[in-house]
């Protein structure tokens, strides 16, 4: 979770926009993971849902390496 004052200071005015989406990301991801083990668990098992969260954390992984580093606090 974000601290709202890092979150402020990375992004300035729109703290409080990015705060809430992330707020609500985590509701939505939730409701999506309920429902993706409600309708899978017992036909793929739990090791779908281990490579489910793999292949997202390597997704996130690529995307960081896209963005370029900015010295935010100095």
């Amino acid at each position: 979770m974000l601290n709202p004052a890092v979150t402020r200071k990375i992004y300035g005015k729109k703290a409080s926009d990015v705060f809430g989406f992330l707020l609500i990301y985590v509701g939505i991801s939730n409701l999506m993971s309920s429902t993706m083990v409600h309708f899978f668990l017992d036909d793929e098992g739990y090791p779908f849902f281990f490579f489910v969260g793999c292949g997202f954390s390597v997704i996130s992984l690529i995307i960081l390496f896209f963005f370029e580093e900015k010295k935010l606090f100095k």
